[in-house]
């Protein structure tokens, strides 16, 4: 590293500007875009970022300023010795940017002031008598200055030369210190596990879940590699997976991923999520009653959502609205729950928060699916085997929680109330359903003729059972209509099912349920059909049936 290179790139990083640099001290771009990036290299860190042809400084920059001050101030007190002071700034800044000394040439000098004879210090660097007398001999040439009093016994420090070791000593020190926490950082670096993944709706998501559980599982076996988390888009994701950013990445697409190892980590489909207090039931009116927002296309969820709205929905105010753009999903969701946006997710993403959006089924299935990819390091691959392990054991207890609660899952697992309903017919049917996780039971006879009416035995056993059960209350196995003026008709079959109901209610400790299969005609509206509706409806009031 030249010392006009960091004089150079000190600059740059105060003044934000390449351009503006290159003027100041009458030099190309391309030579102060070349100091920059040999500084950045020789760091092994980022410093700038060209951003819409504007090149932006990171945070990074500013404590690397600060070290460069102390090579910078001593930069300024070799030109004033060297006889190149500036009329306003106190240096020649044309000068000091065409410093051709290196920072390696500096130390061989300090080393031969330090050994004494140019001789033991070319044994100690391991270099050649001849080539350490050309360097020091050109070092003197451009300073103008005799640095050594050549003797028999070996070398000695002149006067400007003392002068000339304080100052290269400054130096020096400044930039070992600048690169030994550059060079820790590199070895932190290289035996972290970099693991990046796309943005979690919030600390309750799956994603955020199976990191929080692979961090803490990967630190309690003391594995020597020690992870490194970053959230980001899935461009950015396979982008700093190509340069090797990154080792591990969760992902909500497969696209681009086929030159990387990956497997599936789990599969889902696309759902709407809308404001809690909307009372909409289809997508297309959710659609026209609300602002949309929704993740960009660099998501695998954003493109896949562009993609159902321009060429499955061609009718939807959705294909020709403005529509909000935001990669920060805990945003979207503050936007539809609070703020009255639509947006798109992901079923498994939705389900954590349910309790504060309102979940709307599209009316075609679109699968989606979440995948882990990984690099060649036996350590990332290692962490995709947790990662799947942990997304797994998160999806089965999930499962479980639902089953005990009765179908219903806690404010403690998601928030969210699933309610599955099973249409049985007899007890082995019951005692089947209760163990596979049914939230509630529709207990009814016959059902291979569409359900009639349950048997009273039945209904002594479903009274036992840990979850509610409705039963079935149908007169008929075939579609029938109220009829008026003939004896022994449907109308005198629904009295008689009436006046025999309240008696079966007594084996009850649920509600009963009331179904009537098109019990009155909809297209008759005469003095027949109106009262039977009616005198059912009471009929259902008085037996607790819903």
């Amino acid at each position: 590293m030249h010392l006009g290179a960091l004089f150079i790139a000190s600059h740059v990083l105060t003044s934000g500007s390449v351009r503006e640099t290159a003027r100041r001290f009458q030099l190309s771009p391309s030579t102060v875009s070349t100091a920059i990036h040999n500084l950045e290299t020789e760091l092994a860190m980022k410093l700038t970022e060209r951003a819409s042809g504007e090149l932006a400084t990171l945070i990074a920059s500013g404590r690397v300023l600060e070290s460069l001050e102390p090579i910078t101030a001593a930069i300024a007190e070799l030109g004033q010795w060297a006889g190149h002071d500036g009329a306003a700034a106190g240096i020649d800044e044309a000068w000091a940017s065409r410093i051709p000394v290196k920072i390696v040439t500096m130390e061989r000098f300090l080393e031969v002031a330090d050994q004494g004879s140019i001789n033991r210090a070319a044994r100690r660097l391991r270099l050649g008598q001849p080539q350490l007398s050309l360097q020091l001999a050109n070092l003197e040439k451009f300073l103008g200055h005799r640095l050594f009093e050549r003797q028999a016994q070996g070398s000695v420090l002149t006067e400007e030369g003392r002068r000339a070791y304080q100052i290269f000593m400054a130096i020096s020190q400044a930039w070992n210190d600048l690169k030994s926490s550059a060079d820790e950082r590199y070895r932190r670096t290289a035996r972290s596990l970099r693991i990046g993944s796309i943005i979690p709706t919030g600390s309750e998501s799956w994603v955020a879940r199976c990191l929080g559980t692979l961090v803490s599982e990967w630190n309690a076996r003391r594995n020597n590699n020690a992870i490194s988390l970053v959230s980001m888009t899935a461009d950015d994701l396979r982008e700093a997976l190509k340069s090797g950013r990154i080792d591990v990445a969760i992902l909500d697409s497969v696209f681009g991923l086929e030159n990387f190892r990956h497997r599936e980590l789990l599969q889902t489909d696309m759902v709407v999520i809308a404001p809690p207090d909307s009372t909409e039931t289809s997508v297309a009116d959710l659609v026209a009653g609300h602002p949309i927002c929704m993740p960009s296309p660099r998501t695998g969820l954003g493109h896949a959502a562009m993609a159902f709205s321009y060429e499955r929905a061609p009718n939807w105010r959705l294909r020709g609205q403005d529509i909000t753009a935001a990669d920060s999903l805990p945003v979207i969701v503050d936007l539809v729950a609070n703020h009255g946006y639509v947006s798109f997710l992901g079923r498994v993403s939705a389900m954590p928060i349910a309790y504060k959006v309102r979940i709307v089924d599209l009316d075609e299935h679109l699968p989606m699916s979440y995948h882990v990819a990984f690099n060649h390091r036996k350590a990332a691959a290692d962490a995709c085997t947790v990662i799947i392990e942990v997304a797994a054991r998160i999806t089965s207890e999930s499962v479980a929680r639902t089953k005990k609660a009765g179908g219903r899952r806690s404010q403690g697992d998601c928030n969210v109330t699933i309610l599955l309903e099973v249409c049985v017919d007899s007890a082995e049917g019951l005692a089947a359903a209760i163990e596979g996780g049914a939230g509630r039971i529709e207990l009814c006879a016959a059902l291979e003729l569409g359900g009639l009416t349950p048997l009273p035995s039945l209904m002594r056993i479903a009274a036992r059972a840990s979850i509610p059960v409705y039963a079935m209350i149908s007169p008929s196995c075939r579609a029938f209509h109220l009829r008026r003026g003939r004896r022994g008709s449907d109308d005198d079959r629904y009295r008689c099912r009436a006046r025999r109901w309240p008696c079966r209610c007594r084996h009850r400790r649920q509600p009963a349920g009331w179904y009537a299969r098109h019990a009155v005609d909809p297209s008759f509206e005469g003095a027949c059909g109106r009262p039977r509706l009616d005198a059912a409806s009471r009929f259902r009031s008085g037996a607790g049936c819903r």
